[in-house]
């Protein structure tokens, strides 16, 4: 790789996540692993340039708390974030510029890509968008997911609410006349049924007593 020779210093400062945490596929030596990839190829492309690693972590690990925290939902304030690694270049004659963000895009950074990047962002040239771009397919580049609109559920989908469903609406009879027939012919049923029942037991008791 030809190095290139700026007239001026160039500062990079690099954000990547040093925390360890439960799951079992983070690794924080991976990032620090990118973190050296990325500095020696920038180191072999420019001369005067100072790569700087979590250059806003305090002793504390968190940033002192802002105004503003309030204005919003609640951010994570602490430095490095969690599944961080944002390259930021800063320049007199272009100033500060984000030229890769893993947590906008989600992908690991490519160290000659990233070169490039710095080179157009020194240049002033339009950077890529940092956030992932859907394609016509519903793929999203670099990580093989696959977006499915409206899948088919088993079951219907419920409007969720912490309100309780309202019980049916309670349709009156409009035919008294029908209503009345049908209570009559259940009685009159359920009379004979017990009569024809009664009959039966004393018909078995009268030839109990003749035998």
């Amino acid at each position: 790789m030809k190095p290139l020779y700026l007239h001026s210093d160039l500062e990079v400062s690099i954000e990547y996540c040093t925390r360890s945490t439960f799951h079992t596929k983070h690794n924080p030596e991976k990032y620090a692993g990118y973190f050296n990839e990325v500095k020696d190829a920038l180191f072999k492309k420019f001369n005067h340039i100072s790569v700087k690693g979590n250059p806003e972590e305090p002793a504390s690990g968190r940033r002192a708390f802002d105004l503003k925290d309030q204005l919003g939902p609640m951010k994570d304030v602490s430095r490095p974030r969690l599944g961080s690694f944002e390259v930021t270049v800063t320049h007199g004659s272009t100033g500060t510029r984000t030229v890769f963000s893993k947590l906008e895009s989600g992908r690991w950074p490519k160290p000659e890509r990233l070169v490039r990047a710095v080179e157009k962002a020194l240049e002033g040239d339009t950077l890529p968008c940092l956030s992932p771009i859907p394609s016509a397919s519903g793929k999203l580049p670099g990580n093989g997911l696959r977006v499915q609109r409206l899948p088919n559920l088993k079951e219907p989908r419920q409007p969720r609410s912490w309100l309780a469903p309202k019980p049916p609406k309670h349709t009156p009879t409009k035919d008294l006349k029908a209503l009345s027939h049908r209570l009559y012919k259940k009685l009159a049923e359920e009379e004979a049924a017990r009569a024809k029942k009664e009959a039966a037991e004393e018909a078995a008791r009268a030839k109990k007593r003749s035998c």
